[in-house]
């Protein structure tokens, strides 16, 4: 039983590569790429943005006190946003140039693991400052 791959609406069949997965395959799964890694670049802008408020929250609440290590996890935090809108906009310009995320693969993943870091830095430092100042 041969099957061949055909669009909705078409009786024309796809073009295969030669390994076997067709350009639609290939379309759908760089567009899925793409979009989740913009949303997790999302995520990590958020999540900063969250981390920063819950230390605005935790200072108005007397819970810790501002010193060198609460302004270096903000700092921490608010390079995380900044990096993961700036990975954001790397994919948007990416894509009205006409390249996939597999051209700029290296620079959002480096975006990527820098937000990550610095976020996991962050959330460090504030958490050693609230464990050691009880």
């Amino acid at each position: 039983m041969d099957s061949k791959i055909t669009r909705i609406g078409s009786e024309k069949p796809i073009p295969s590569h030669s390994n076997g997965t067709t350009e639609a395959t290939d379309n759908n799964d760089l567009t899925l790429t793409t979009e989740l890694t913009f949303d997790l670049l999302k995520q990590f802008s958020w999540f900063g943005s969250a981390c920063i408020g819950a230390v605005a929250l935790l200072v108005q609440l007397n819970a810790i006190a501002l010193n060198g290590f609460i302004f270096a996890a903000l700092g921490c935090f608010g390079l995380a946003v900044l990096i993961a809108f700036m990975g954001k906009n790397t994919i948007i310009e990416a894509l009205l140039q006409g390249k996939t995320i597999k051209d700029i693969k290296l620079t959002v993943t480096l975006h990527r693991v820098l937000s990550m870091f610095l976020i996991g830095l962050g959330a460090g430092m504030l958490g050693g400052e609230i464990y050691f100042s009880l």
